[in-house]
């Protein structure tokens, strides 16, 4: 999705806004969700989670990894930027960054 609404819309986001926009294209007596019922979807829809705490979660996911491998081929700025440091992760760089994120967490 190329949408500035969907800039910080995780996984588990986009599975559910799939699930809406079948019941969505159902609801029309329709068998397949369209581009439509998706975007309609999209226009309603709340992320539960903040950038801050989607940064936090993103970042701990990455800490306990123990390969490049694990991870997305692609990881883009600014997670990309803390996270790998020539293609490699960067444990310490994303300790230093979550010890940082940590108050704003609390707030």
């Amino acid at each position: 999705m190329r949408l500035p609404a969907s800039d910080r819309l995780t996984g588990e986001d986009l599975a559910t806004l799939a699930q809406r926009a079948i019941r969505h294209a159902r609801a029309a007596n329709r068998s397949a969700a369209t581009r439509d019922d998706f975007l309609s979807c999209l226009d309603d829809f709340s992320s539960e989670s903040t950038p801050t705490q989607l940064e936090w979660l993103s970042l701990n996911a990455v800490r306990y990894a123990s390969a490049r491998s694990q991870l997305p081929d692609t990881i883009l700025p600014p997670l990309s930027q803390v996270m790998l440091d020539n293609n490699r992760i960067a444990k310490e760089r994303i300790e230093n960054r979550l010890r940082e994120l940590r108050p704003q967490l609390l707030e």
